[in-house]
């Protein structure tokens, strides 16, 4: 402790200047140490002076408050200088373009993932936040992409939805012209006409065609087929096929002709039949076959539903046919879609019993025979139809004209075919023989699935077994249809084991017809 030289006031040593009187302090104020028994006068020093000096010590503490503010500066700055740490903007938008996608079908969500990424990189480099806004865009508009990704597809194949839509609605939600050649290769058709069935693989590129649906795993000819739709299918007919196809001309005519038909839905297909299969081994004696096929895809709305159709023409035998898929077929049925009046024009057969007056009668005393005691005459020369091939009938009534019945035109595998309906009776008759050489065992199979066929469109069989036609053993079925019509068909092999088909569809008017076809055919 030292002693102001100005007041006498006690300091501290290391003060330079007096708290009393706020004169300076010698600089050699330490020196004056060793004469401490000056000091005495301490003694003497009331204490009231001390007090007074401590008052005045006092205001020496505060100073480093006032001092210390401007050290709190540096805190104030550090808080302005947050504007590092603001929110992208590019995070912010694609975070909201990406959620309104969510609500908008997704029409917004490819924006909202490329602002977001552009979002993430750039809060990155800057070392902005809106980071976690930029991850939760990308998450919800790759959502939405991916499920727009995956509908679009859905729903331009087809999918169960838009089938159940466009079937009983007509309404197409794809909005955009069906891939023909994946969906004929979708679930495989079935011939509206006679139940016979193809399938197509379009990984494979094959081809495989039924006598029936009911038996797809044998039974069938199998090969190889070419598919163009829509302008590829007009340039393949018209030029590639040259004079075995259609001529420009012919091709616009058949359009104009149909408000269905369009060069959009049209397809054109060919196919190369190489095998035939039984029991799982190909056949010897089978010829491969090329039938070229084109047609229109078409919805068929029948009622209340609408189905997938295919409205097909065959070139080589002019024959036309409806394919209906397989999957839909049943409802089809159901429907009425099967309609033999949409092949020819039936009338009542009960209406008015119609004799015509010939030298012959014929006349059945079976009481358990379906038929009744009919009779049939008229005055006509007799004509023979058929061939070598396929066997001959005797026609000996009635007004004849040559026929080609819907029945598929797919079956390339005839190798004859002869025809007849009698415009008076509406009876048809068909003998056709098969270029298929096959063990006369398979024979009982392929009529059983003739058999089911028949039952499946909704006839009532009354015959069903072994029969002989023209001193052959054969398969015979007999059945009748809702309409009334009968349809009595034998199927067998010849000498050569080919295979023969012999079919009459007629009314109960007309029972004479069924029993001149059973007694005048014969095969040399």
């Amino acid at each position: 402790m030292a002693f102001c030289p100005n007041c006498g006031s006690a300091v501290y040593d290391v003060a330079k200047f007096c708290g009393s009187c706020g004169g300076s302090l010698p600089a050699a104020q330490p020196q004056v140490q060793p004469a401490q028994p000056v000091a005495q006068p301490q003694l003497v020093q009331p204490q009231p002076v001390y007090q007074q000096v401590q008052p005045q010590i006092q205001p020496v503490p505060p100073q480093p408050v006032i001092i210390q503010q401007p050290v709190v500066q540096p805190a104030v700055q550090q808080t302005q200088s947050t504007p590092k740490e603001k929110t992208n903007g590019f995070c912010s938008a694609g975070f909201v373009l990406s959620l309104l996608g969510v609500f908008l079908f997704g029409i917004t969500s490819l924006f909202g993932l490329i602002f977001s990424i552009a979002g993430l990189i750039s809060a990155g480099k800057k070392q902005q936040k809106g980071k976690g806004k930029a991850i939760a865009g990308i998450i919800l508009a790759l959502l939405m992409v991916i499920v727009g990704v995956v509908g679009y597809f859905v729903v331009r194949n087809n999918n169960t939805i838009n089938d159940f839509i466009r079937r009983n609605t007509g309404i197409d939600l794809s909005g955009d012209d069906p891939d023909f050649e994946d969906l004929a290769a979708k679930d495989g058709w079935i011939v509206a006409e006679d139940g016979s069935y193809i399938e197509f693989n379009s990984k494979k590129n094959t081809v495989k065609y039924c006598m029936s649906y009911l038996e797809t795993s044998d039974y069938y000819v199998s090969g190889h087929y070419e598919m163009y739709y829509g302008k590829k299918a007009d340039k393949y007919l018209t030029e590639e096929m040259g004079s075995s196809g259609l001529t420009d001309k012919e091709l616009r005519n058949i359009i104009e002709d149909n408000e269905s038909y369009f060069e959009d839905n049209l397809i054109a297909i060919t196919c190369d039949y190489e095998e035939y299969i039984f029991e799982g081994e190909v056949q010897d004696g089978f010829r491969p076959k090329t039938t070229h096929l084109y047609g229109f895809y078409r919805l068929l709305a029948i009622d209340d539903q609408v189905f997938d159709a295919i409205e097909i023409f065959n070139l080589e035998s002019g024959e036309s046919f409806t394919l209906i898929m397989k999957d839909q077929y049943d409802d089809y049925v159901l429907a009425g879609g099967y309609d033999q009046s949409d092949i020819i024009e039936t009338t009542d057969p009960y209406e008015t019993e119609e004799t015509y007056e010939t030298d012959e009668t014929y006349e059945t005393d079976d009481i358990d025979d379906p038929y009744e005691t009919t009779e049939n005459t008229t005055s006509a020369d007799e004509i023979i139809v058929g061939d070598s091939i396929t066997g001959t009938v005797t026609l000996t009534y009635g007004t004849w004209e040559n026929w080609q019945e819907a029945d598929g035109g797919l079956n390339d595998t005839i190798r004859s075919r002869h025809q007849r309906i009698n415009i008076d009776t509406e009876t048809i008759i068909n003998l056709t023989t098969f270029d298929i050489i096959i063990d006369p065992d398979m024979v009982s199979g392929l009529a059983d699935s003739s058999r089911q066929s028949m039952e499946s469109e909704g006839a009532v069989i009354n015959v069903y077994g072994q029969d002989f036609i023209g001193g052959y053993p054969a398969y015979a079925i007999i059945g009748q249809y809702q309409d009334g019509m009968y349809l009595a068909v034998w199927m067998f092999t010849d000498n050569d084991n080919y295979l023969h088909y012999i079919s009459v569809e007629y009314y109960e008017s007309d029972y004479v017809a069924y029993e001149m076809v059973r007694d005048t055919y014969t095969l040399n």
